[in-house]
Parts: structure tokens; sequence; C-alpha cells
């Protein structure tokens, strides 16, 4: 088996069929995409943008990828600060065909990306340690948001409704 390492730190998260994607450090964190075959590395490609970038769940498509997680934030020892929740098709060569960022109270980061019916489902989490919250929301195939929530904090015996975050 090949070791593989592309910066300061690589952090593989999620696979889907033959893509992992995940985060690499060199300056600034950068969302990584692995194409695999067998137990090699065979193509790699890199999203950054603004501050960090960070993979955090890929699905696949019949025609390519829907890849989820955080960027334009700040990594520090308490999660960070300034986070988006992300999420973008990519075609079968992993070029992005349409993104979009989420923006919710301090933090957000979109943590799977599931394609059920012809629509995109995602999950996250927004705030901070001692007073997160997360959200679940529905995208068209073509990246319109169909409906988007943001329930209450995790400490709570209940999951009220809170405000709801923002496309930016």
């Amino acid at each position: 088996m090949k070791t593989y390492t592309f910066g300061k730190e690589t952090v593989p998260v999620a696979i889907a069929k033959d893509i992992i994607v995940g985060s690499v450090l060199e300056k600034n964190y950068k969302i990584m995409l692995a194409r695999i075959n067998g137990e090699e590395i065979v193509e790699t490609r890199f999203l950054a943008g603004k501050n960090e970038w960070e993979g955090q769940g890929v699905a696949e498509l019949d025609d390519g990828y829907i890849i989820g997680g955080a960027v334009e934030g700040r990594a520090t020892s308490d999660g960070g600060n300034g986070w988006k929740a992300y999420v973008a098709r990519l075609d079968g060569s992993l070029d992005v065909l349409w993104k979009q960022k989420i923006e919710s109270r301090d933090n957000g980061v979109n943590r799977s990306v599931v394609p059920i019916g012809g629509a995109i489902f995602i999950a996250g989490e927004t705030g901070k340690p001692d007073n997160k919250r997360f959200f679940i929301g529905r995208f068209s195939m073509n990246g319109e948001l169909l409906w988007l929530r943001e329930f209450g904090c995790w400490e709570d015996d209940s999951l009220p409704l809170c405000s709801n975050p923002r496309m930016v």
C-alpha cells in the first residue's frame, strides 16, 4: 500500500464510488478531491478560495458527484469562526457545475449530502461549542434552494425552529 500526503496535514473524510473528499493543509486548508482506482490515487483536484475550505461529505450521482463542507472560515482549536456551509455539484471530470454557500449564525458546516428523488438533501451544524444548532435543507439538482431550516440547541430536550439561515 502506498502512502500519500498533499501538505502539512491530509485529512480524508468521505468516499463515494471512486472519489475521496477531505481537506489538505498547506498555508490554509483546501478541499481535496482524490480519484482512486483500487488502492491508488490516480487524480487529485483542490478547491480553495478566501480563507480555509474543508471537504466533509460526498455522494455519487449518475453523472457526477455532490460534495459538502465548510468554506471561508478560520480554523481554531475551538472550531474556528466565519465558516459557511457549502454544497457543490461536480461533473464526472470533477469540474464544478454549481456551488452554494450558506451563512447561518457564526459558523456553519454541511456534514451530509444525500441525493434522493431528484433532489439533494443536506444536513449540518451551526454555532460554537455550548451553543450549537443543526440545519437541514433541500436543493434541486440544478442548485436551486428549495428549503432550509435551522433547529434548536443540542442541549435542549426539544428542537424549536430557529431563525433561518440564508444563502450568500
